[in-house]
């Protein structure tokens, strides 16, 4: 066989060459990150990151493998002994652990892994004879994934030793075993070998052209995606070029269907190689290309030697296959055509084609007028396929009256226009809801005896969905099916159209409409055999559930999508994304790895990526568990560095923009506002930067609340429209809170928000003149409103409760809503009808109309309510005692309660209204904010109450509250036994009591009294500054001691053992509280000491707290006594928290000064 080294000057580092001999044995050497780099584009602490953070359950046992030297080899000599006699179980499991290592090396290649699974095959095999054992058979199965992972690591000897003499036990060969005998791909000697004459024999050979073009993709693409360096990339794009020309492709115009096999070459060649940015060059400036992508084009015509008609050709291939990766270097290359044609006017350069391509790159960047300029600057090159650019740019530019004019001058030029003019047209008509125009052009089609495609029943039923009129979308859709049974249009289009009814129903927001729906379509799928229910409808379906809480729905759809096997990436996604909305993070967790494990290229897809780091940033602030959280959080951190170091070279550039939105609101969680930037930036250097970019930097400003902030929410409003970036309601909601501060602080009377909200509602059809409103309301169509409904009121309804001061105002959202609803025909969802419960409340209590706030307030909860006791009694799981409550859905709630208990507290209703929130809210398992039960249970209390509400208080504290009062009694226990410490160390350093008797009243809170007693307390201790030493450091952080160090501690002794200590959180029971329920308890137990020992057993920790808080709040008041009779407090006013503990170290530090004085 005659090899050719294809770089000899290259020298690659060998991962298997230590495969030459069957006497190797397994290496032990461990293994590092695979992505140990050296970029510093963006920066995460990369600490122990490694790929095996990604992976739990079995691919954990996978990891310990490849880490663990010592695991690894009793693992081979167990495999090495006993293949052949492993029970059913353990076949099971040790194929598992094969494929689970295919899966890690398919995702994240690496010589340890690939070493394992080599050695596991090998010893596998070692054997083979006659017919394969129950394990070899199940491990034979991988061959193909074996094979195409020996391909890209360059390893066809170690094919030609361990695979190959498999056939005489199984002698059918694959596609797989076809690639590597052909290629042969080997290192020799750290250059890349392979079989150049049998693969120039298949490419010569009679074979079917697709598959000739299918074996040069392949290989150029596996050897270009593991090469060492741009130089033996280049070698490997010259052989691309070479073998073309075999085949006869030498024109290299690869832009018609039957060249789709070339298309992932032709991108690795077309876009610039660039360390940091994979490729993305710079926006095409209105003059020539810089000067880094002329260079990029000198060496594409290298390979082609000159600039000959092939390498133009190339550059219009090129153009083609990058549009929706790059259109910016779409129009470098055209600039560069056109440029090269000016100079060189004998030759056609430029082509129709370039033309078209370089128009389509400007519509995708939203450059419409430069659309039509270019198409005007060269009527030399006009072509009947450009139209179809030119009527989409009328339709996304908006541009009626020019789509109008366009589409008329084609009558008469031939057979114009086609039907795919048609569907233009129509789709675009059908997009405003012009549905008389689309039932006009329809039967102007028909006459003309053209055949309706689905495009053009996708613009009949879509102008109907304008109208959410159903039954006429039907009568379109059973029309089309006449058209399928005649068989002018083929049946598989069935699903899409039908996708379009689904919607419909989802629209209408009502959920026993969409399950019924959903079993008729079944019913109809399953009578006529033509598939209605996509993928696509279930992924719709899944998304309706989950905003609509429909938790038990999504599992049915979940289950429906596995049964007809629909299940897509897309689906995994949409039940990951639904399973975080309402926090069920276990069952998002299991279905990523499933998802991870399932996709093409295992642990390679963006999508599971962006909704796996969605998933963690929720979950981790709902882990109370620093150890899991902290697991969680080393998950997160490694899948940011994978993007932030560039190492996803298995991922698509192009659909990485979700990933990189997740990766911005990771650094913004962090308040890492200067990585987020990079982060965006790089977006918009891969020119996928969108408004949803930037929708997280303006949360977060607004979350500041400075005037510093605000004026970035401007600035970054300003970037978007010079960036031409598609601006949507969801920026307005976040630019009308700025200008609404700002106008306050710069006294400008809100002119600003204002002309803002005057702007948005003419941009929507509407009008801020309440008596105008139904006469333009009626040309807003549902369909228009529908997405932007709930955005619009949040922006009249922050203008009018921050800056409305008159009636008129008021009048204006009252109004503005009335017209919504009557657009939307009353299908409000459920968070834009809670999101007006609070805001229309809000009004009425600026109007003083407290008794409609809370009717209004009442229906609000009793509305919520309802989907609390529905979602609890289908809740799907039997794994928990208690159905997870969605914390968006018990957030809702809270709202309305707080506003609820304010509205009770201004109305000084009696305890037994606030006991009925306690009781509802227990009977549904919704846990409300700590400082809400304190409220309620401060009135509740100041009732005798029955020994069935204590019950009620006291099961309340003890599932949601008592906790945090435990954490302050540890903070006090290590506070007194760190005083007794201090006083030790001191008084033996002094050799009397003077310390303990300096700070006397400390001394006497903390229990100490005197040297000896003392020293007989601790005489376990050594040495007593070391003790509080180690005792400061490990209770730095729950101590709250940033800032402290121990010789500060030994200096301000008063300040830092004050008592007056709370943990942050309201999820404690307050002191008053604590008093009140004591007080309860001895009225009900009083001599019935079965009564105690009933309630110690239900409720064990918080009445074991009281027991302890008592004496302690005994022990708090005595102390505060002596602060006061030192230094009393203000009588003028209600001395807070924070005001005490100030008070009470002035105290302590003059008591303190008044007691050295007298010792000196």
């Amino acid at each position: 066989m005659a090899h050719t080294a294809i770089n000899a000057s290259i020298a690659r580092p060998q991962i298997r060459s230590n495969y030459t001999s069957s006497s190797h044995q397994p290496s032990s050497t461990h293994p590092t990150s695979p992505y140990s780099g050296n970029s510093t584009h963006l920066y995460v602490n990369h600490a122990l990151l490694d790929a095996s953070v990604l992976f739990d359950k079995e691919y954990s046992h996978v990891y310990k493998l490849i880490e663990d030297a010592e695991l690894r080899n009793r693992y081979f000599e167990v495999l090495r002994k006993n293949h052949a006699i492993f029970s059913g179980s353990e076949i099971s499991t040790i194929h598992s652990t094969f494929s689970n290592l295919i899966d890690i090396q398919s995702g994240f290649p690496s010589p340890q892994a690939l070493d394992i699974l080599i050695d596991m095959w090998e010893m596998v095999f070692a054997n083979a004879a006659g017919t394969f054992t129950p394990l070899q058979a199940q491990i034979f199965q991988e061959k193909d994934k074996f094979i195409h992972i020996l391909i890209n690591s360059r390893n066809y000897r170690v094919y030609e030793r361990l695979v190959r003499p498999l056939y005489k036990i199984s002698p059918q060969l694959t596609w797989a075993d076809r690639l590597v005998t052909m290629f042969e791909l080997e290192d020799v000697n750290g250059v890349l070998s392979m079989n150049r004459s049998a693969i120039v024999k298949f490419l010569k050979s009679d074979q079917d052209i697709k598959l000739k073009r299918k074996v040069i993709s392949i290989l150029i693409h596996r050897v270009v995606l593991n090469a060492t360096d741009d130089s033996e990339k280049n070698e490997h794009f010259k052989l691309f070029v070479e073998l073309c020309h075999i085949v006869g492709d030498d024109h290299f115009l690869f832009i018609d269907p039957e060249y789709i096999e070339y298309a992932k070459v032709v991108r690795l060649m077309a876009i610039p190689r660039d360390p940091h940015l994979r490729g993305i060059s710079e926006p095409a400036s209105q003059n020539s290309p810089n000067a880094a992508f002329m260079e990029h084009v000198t060496k594409l015509q290298d390979f082609f030697e000159g600039a000959t008609p092939a390498y133009f050709n190339f550059i219009t291939s090129s153009m083609h296959h990058i549009i929706s990766f790059s259109p910016n270097n779409v129009l470098n290359y055209w600039k560069f055509k056109a440029d090269h044609s000016k100079s060189h006017s004998s030759a056609p350069i430029l082509s129709h084609h370039d033309l078209k391509i370089a128009m389509s790159a400007l519509s995708s960047l939203k450059l419409y007028p430069e659309v039509l300029h270019l198409y005007k600057s060269y009527p030399n090159l006009h072509h009947e396929d450009q139209i179809e650019v030119l009527l989409r740019v009328s339709e996304l530019s908006k541009d009626w009256k020019l789509l109008q004019t366009q589409f008329e001058e084609m009558y008469g030029k031939g057979k114009l226009p086609y039907v795919i003019h048609y569907a233009i047209v129509m789709k675009a008509l059908a997009g405003i809801g012009a549905r008389d125009e689309v039932d006009m052009l329809f039967d102007q089609l028909k006459k003309r005896k053209l055949t309706p495609t689905a495009s053009i029943f996708t613009a009949l039923i879509s102008s109907r969905l304008h109208y959410n009129d159903v039954a006429s979308a039907k009568k379109s859709f059973d029309l089309y099916m006449s058209y399928v049974n005649l068989g002018t249009i083929e049946k598989s289009t069935s699903a899409y159209l039908y996708r379009l009814l689904f919607k419909m129903y989802i629209k209408s927001k009502d959920i026993e409409q969409v399950r019924a729906f959903l079993d008729e379509a079944l019913e109809e799928q399953k009578a006529t055999g033509i598939q209605l229910i996509s993928s696509s409808s279930i992924n719709d379906l899944i998304e309706f559930s989950s905003s609509n809480y429909e938790l038990e729905f999504m599992e049915h759809l979940k289950n429906l999508a596995e049964d007809l096997e629909l299940t897509n990436m897309h689906t995994y996604q949409n039940l990951i994304k639904g399973y975080t909305k309402l926090d069920q993070y276990e069952k998002a967790n299991e279905l990523i790895y499933k998802a991870h494990s399932s996709s093409e290229v295992p642990f390679a897809n963006v999508d599971i990526y962006t909704a796996q780091l969605k998933t963690y940033r929720h979950w981790i602030r709902r882990i109370p568990d620093p150890e899991q959280k902290l697991f969680y959080q080393i998950k997160q951190a490694f899948i940011v560095s994978l993007v932030t170091l560039n190492h996803m070279n298995n991922i698509s550039i192009r659909n990485n923009s979700g990933l990189h939105v997740e990766v911005i609101e990771y650094f913004l969680s962090r308040h890492d506002i200067e990585n987020a930037q990079k982060m965006m930036n790089l977006s918009q250097k891969r020119e996928f930067l969108a408004e949803r970019h930037f929708l997280p930097f303006m949360k977060y400003h607004l979350r500041q609340n400075t005037y510093e902030s605000y004026g970035e929410i401007l600035n970054l409003y300003r970037k978007m429209v010079d960036q031409r970036i598609q601006i949507s309601t969801k920026t307005y909601v976040y630019l009308m809170k700025a200008l609404i501060y700002l106008d306050g602080m710069n006294n400008n009377n809100g002119e600003n928000a204002y002309k803002l909200l005057k702007s948005i509602f003419e941009m929507n059809g509407l009008s801020l003149k309440p008596q105008t409103l139904s006469n333009t309301t009626s040309k807003v169509m549902m369909i228009d409103m529908i997405d932007r409904a709930e955005d619009l009121f949040k922006i009249v309804a922050s203008y009018v409760n921050d800056l409305g001061t008159h009636q008129n105002d008021i009048d204006m959202l009252v109004h503005f809503l009335n017209e919504i609803k009557k657009i939307l025909g009353g299908k409000l969802s459920l968070q834009f009808r809670f999101l007006i419960y609070r805001e229309m409340s809000k009004i009425y209590q600026k109007q003083n109309n407290y008794s409609l706030a809370e009717n209004l307030i009442d229906n609000g909860i009793e509305d919520l309510s309802a989907v609390v006791q529905k979602y609890t009694l289908r809740y799907p799981f039997e794994d928990h005692l208690e159905p997870i409550l969605p914390v968006m859905l018990v957030k809702d709630l809270r709202n309305l309660l707080n506003t609820k208990i304010m509205l009770l507290e201004y109305g000084r209703k009696s305890p037994a209204a606030y006991l009925h929130i306690l009781q509802q809210s227990s009977d549904q398992g919704v846990r409300l904010s700590g400082t809400q039960f304190n409220r309620l249970f401060k009135e509740v209390l100041k009732d005798d109450i029955t020994l069935d509400t204590l019950k009620l208080i006291l099961s309340t504290c003890e599932n949601h509250l008592i906790s945090g009062n435990w954490v302050e009694v540890k903070i006090m226990r290590k506070l007194q036994f760190m005083y007794k410490l201090t006083m030790l160390h001191l008084s033996l350093g002094l050799g009397n009591d003077s310390t303990i008797h300096k700070y006397h009243i400390l001394s006497e809170y903390y229990d100490v009294h005197e040297l000896g007693a003392l020293k007989r307390e601790l005489a376990f201790i050594g040495d007593s500054l070391q003790a509080l030493e180690y005792q400061f450091e490990a209770n730095r952080k729950t101590l709250d001691a940033r800032g402290w160090d121990l010789d500060k501690l030994l200096e301000n002794i008063p300040r830092f053992f004050i008592p007056e200590r709370r943990i942050r959180s309201a999820n404690k029971i307050s002191p008053t509280n604590c008093y009140q329920i004591w007080l309860a308890l001895h009225r009900h137990i009083g001599t019935d000491q079965s009564i105690a020992f009933k309630l110690m057993d239900e409720f064990p920790e918080t009445l074991e707290f009281l027991m302890y808080n008592e004496p302690a709040r005994i022990r708090l008041g005595f102390f505060r006594s002596k602060i006061d009779k030192i230094l009393p407090p203000r009588l003028d006013y209600q001395e807070t928290f924070t005001q005490r503990y100030q008070r009470t170290e002035l105290a302590l530090n003059s008591l303190r000064d008044v007691e050295q004085s007298m010792m000196d």
